[in-house]
């Protein structure tokens, strides 16, 4: 089959109206379309790439994102006695440029063409100049992948001790929706540490759990009706919606003390040490029922736990790891061997893989790397005990702490980091404090943001032409992004093909359809094919795979119903996701 005209720009706002509670998106703007002088909503244009930019290849557009030209920026400028706020120099960037390759970020022609440049980026931005009082500035930023505006959150000075909101921990609730977590700890009830954010309605609604601290990290759990967190680094609850109250908690002291792998390993009075150690976790994640997977930054490693039965079944990783590792030439190391340092948001992507942004930091306070931060995939086999590096893409820089990595439909990967050190005077991206990057299975950079702060003594800048150090310990002083993630107004169809069994009983559509949005959990979806006039030919219910691997999905029509098929120059086939997010594309009949 071949995909027909109409799944272009105008199909795509249709199918944004006909889903439930996400109102109208606004129109992407590519960049032919649109002038230099730029838009209400904060983006402006450039028809050729910038010239001192690090890649000399005319496939790359570049936009700049200005944050002080949308309306919620404004008001909340406007409206501030902060001292902070209004010091400009640290509430705003002085720059955010976006650049972007179209066809590497579109993927190939399986997918639409255009579909994957009609997503969204949403991530959390914070400035900090003084660590001790929260940070000096926060904006929780929703954007398409020109820089266009769709919606920026102003984080505002909160609680009994007045830190302004920083929400480390950003995930989709659905696509008009945000998940997001405070890091900052507060007695204080007023301090919204767990709030759903509506970026297309700009309303917000606090969680109301009995969590008493900040969050590294937190994930819906929708077959329980909760949310999962980490507390106060050590500790994993999950709380129920419902009530408020905790229905499932572990810290890393008790896993530990149920490892016999662990116990096994060590005389008693090491594992008393190891038991007492901070694992600092930064991830949980539920794969299912049995299995919560938590990423532990001081441990060097993933946890992988029993939930029922709250014991440590494994380690992958780390000075305690029981797999034996492959690295990216092949070399094996025995287990115990620390393949990758101090890393951030280690989680399960689908089947035997996983991801995560390896920092290489083996003292991130004074600066000791083992090599240069990346971004790495892994792939193991728990009856040989063995993981093995399958890709690994390199930042060119080093991030002491924060990170982040996740797998896109194409297969490209996307996250953010920052620099510890900063060259205003570089022409490339080295003289940006913080970035987002999206990079092809081929290590090309399909696209990429990067934020540039002032250069002012608060963020450690000595002067714009001498490169400077711009953390103090472990943590950035100046522009840095704990988290970002990219997301779609509705459901993927790809893939769409027709097979007639020639023996006048029927045929087959086979397609490949992915969820709007990145879940530890599959999503329930129905599929829909119609004849032009409108009749229904079949309808299919399907889950939409976890973690957005893709489903293959086969739909059998009969003989009578394939007949109709088989005489219309076109299909439509639709799709709505659990959350009635709904996409229609209209296919060409060829056989």
């Amino acid at each position: 089959s071949s995909e027909s005209d109409s799944t272009s720009d105008t199909d795509s706002s249709s199918e944004s109206d006909s889903s439930s509670g996400s109102g109208e998106s606004s129109k992407k703007k590519h960049r032919s379309s649109l002038s230099d002088d730029g838009d209400d909503n904060g983006a402006s244009y450039t028809a050729e790439k910038s010239r001192d930019h690090m890649w000399q290849d005319s496939n790359y557009g570049s936009y700049s994102m200005n944050l002080g030209k949308f309306s919620t920026v404004r008001e909340f400028m406007s409206e501030s006695t902060d001292d902070h706020v209004m010091e400009h120099n640290l509430t705003l960037p002085a720059s955010i440029d976006i650049w972007m390759d179209e066809d590497l970020v579109s993927g190939s022609t399986e997918f639409f063409g255009k579909s994957l440049l009609d997503s969204y980026v949403a991530f959390s931005l914070a400035a900090n100049a003084d660590e001790s009082d929260g940070a000096d500035a926060a904006w929780v930023i929703v954007s398409d992948m020109y820089g266009n505006l769709q919606n920026v959150r102003p984080c505002k000075l909160r609680g009994s001790q007045m830190k302004r909101e920083r929400f480390e921990a950003l995930k989709i609730w659905n696509a008009s929706t945000l998940l997001l977590a405070e890091f900052f700890s507060n007695n204080d009830d007023s301090m919204p540490l767990f709030i759903l954010w509506n970026w297309q309605t700009n309303t917000e609604e606090m969680i109301h759990i009995n969590a008493k601290y900040g969050s590294h990290d937190v994930e819906h759990v929708p077959d329980d009706n909760a949310v999962i967190t980490v507390q106060d680094t050590n500790n994993i609850t999950e709380y129920s919606l419902e009530t408020g109250e905790s229905i499932w908690s572990t810290t890393w002291h008790e896993l530990c003390l149920s490892s016999s792998r662990l116990s096994n390993k060590n005389p008693p009075d090491v594992m008393v040490e190891i038991c007492a150690t901070d694992a600092h976790m930064n991830r949980v994640q539920q794969q299912s029922a049995h299995t919560v997977y938590a990423s532990s930054r001081d441990l060097g490693g993933l946890l992988k736990i029993e939930k029922k039965e709250n014991v440590l079944e494994w380690i992958l990783g780390g000075p305690f790891g029981d797999f034996t590792m492959v690295d990216e030439n092949g070399t094996e190391w025995p287990a115990g061997y620390e393949l990758w340092n101090h890393q951030h948001n280690f989680e399960w992507i689908g089947e035997n893989k996983f991801i995560m942004f390896d920092n290489g930091a083996t003292d991130p306070e004074i600066g000791n790397f083992t090599h240069k931060s990346r971004f790495l995939m892994i792939e193991i086999d728990e009856t040989k005990m063995q993981a093995t590096v399958i890709w690994e893409w390199c930042t060119g820089g080093h991030t002491p702490i924060w990170g982040d990595a996740d797998v896109l439909p194409n297969g490209n990967v996307i996250g953010p980091s920052w620099d510890e050190y900063v060259d205003p005077s570089a022409n490339g991206t080295e003289k940006y404090q913080a970035h987002i990057w999206e990079v092809t299975s081929d290590k090309k950079i399909a696209w990429s943001l990067h934020v540039k702060g002032a250069c002012i003594p608060q963020f450690m800048c000595v002067g714009d032409t001498q490169k400077y150090l711009r953390r103090k310990d472990e943590s950035p002083k100046g522009w840095a992004i704990y988290s970002a993630e990219r997301f779609m107004a509705t459901p993927l169809l790809t893939n769409v093909t027709m097979v007639d069994h020639h023996d006048g009983d029927g045929g087959v559509v086979t397609l490949t359809a992915y969820n709007s949005y990145r879940s530890s959990f599959s999503v329930d979806a129905d599929i829909t094919i119609f004849e032009p006039s409108g009749s229904v030919l079949a309808v299919s219910h399907v889950s939409l795979n976890a973690m957005w691997m893709p489903l293959q999905a086969s739909i059998s029509l009969s003989g009578k119903k394939w007949k109709v098929l088989k005489e219309s120059s076109e299909i439509a086939v639709k799709i709505v996701n659990a959350k009635q997010e709904t996409t229609i594309r209209k296919i060409a009949v060829v056989l």
